[in-house]
């Protein structure tokens, strides 16, 4: 899994592609909390470039829903394979999902 970050306007973007599973989700979980922690409120993440998550890494993104908030938090382009994982999961219905910051 690899990471990078940019701001855009107001929102902090990670970049995410590769596999969010069991293995890399630790890593992510440690990014997102140290980003918070350092008072960062508005957070998205792009998973355009991901190929595989799991059950760890959708609890990744569940703990950082919770800490920021619907309106602070979503998901940018999730790939066929995530978005299929987001619908069966359910997180789809409780997490904002589009395909831009705009949107």
């Amino acid at each position: 899994m690899q990471i990078d970050t940019r701001k855009q306007g107001d929102w902090l973007v990670y970049s995410i592609s590769g596999q969010i599973d069991g293995i890399t989700a630790p890593q992510l979980e440690a990014s997102l909390r140290g980003t918070i922690d350092a008072g960062e409120s508005r957070i998205a993440a792009d998973l355009s470039g991901v190929r595989y998550i799991s059950s760890a890494g959708l609890r990744v993104f569940l703990a950082a829903l919770r800490q920021l908030g619907n309106d602070r938090f979503r998901l940018l382009s999730p790939t066929d394979t995530v978005r299929e994982a987001l619908d069966i999961s359910g997180f789809a219905n409780i997490m904002a999902i589009s395909d831009s910051l705009e949107g």
